[in-house]
């Protein structure tokens, strides 16, 4: 059996499977894991990714623990739903107030892997198909520069710490 990984999974060609992290096999089956951990991004009280964002759920995230909506690019996916501002409805004066609980795809967001995977160009085409908001690629591209100028950007398999 052949596996390779591409980033947000396992393609295992043998058994024409393709398993996506937060997923594991137990006794040849397929079992949920618990959801990822919490990644540390310096935020600073930045909010940008809680706006307008289009936060998937997974299968690990059950749809009855959140107010959700249909996913407007996937379908039949369910994702967080919003505020009639854009906003996450989750999002409050003092930030996401389902922080201990957020959904796989929270817990794992940062800014800075966006702006290192993704060059401006194709940024601002995203944005202007209304995809991706440029802020949150530029506030990423921002704590990148200001990484490498601290060097502090260490890396440990592959990912941003």
């Amino acid at each position: 059996m052949v596996c390779s990984c591409d980033g947000r999974g396992v393609v295992c060609e043998g058994l024409m499977m393709y398993i996506p992290f937060g997923r594991a096999f137990t006794s040849g089956t397929m079992a949920k894991t618990r959801k990822p951990a919490l990644r540390v991004v310096p935020c600073n009280g930045c909010t940008l990714c809680c706006q307008g964002d289009a936060v998937r759920l997974e299968p690990e995230d059950l749809a009855e623990d959140y107010l959700t909506e249909p996913h407007p690019y996937i379908a039949g996916a369910l994702m967080i739903a919003h505020k009639p501002n854009g906003e996450c409805i989750y999002l409050n004066e003092r930030g996401c107030s389902i922080h201990d609980r957020a959904p796989s795809l929270c817990r794992i967001a940062d800014c800075r892997s966006l702006a290192a995977r993704i060059d401006f160009e194709s940024a601002k085409k995203l944005h202007l198909l209304g995809r991706m908001d440029i802020r949150v690629w530029d506030q990423g591209h921002k704590l990148l520069a200001a990484m490498k100028t601290q060097g502090t950007g260490k890396k440990r398999s592959g990912k941003l710490q």
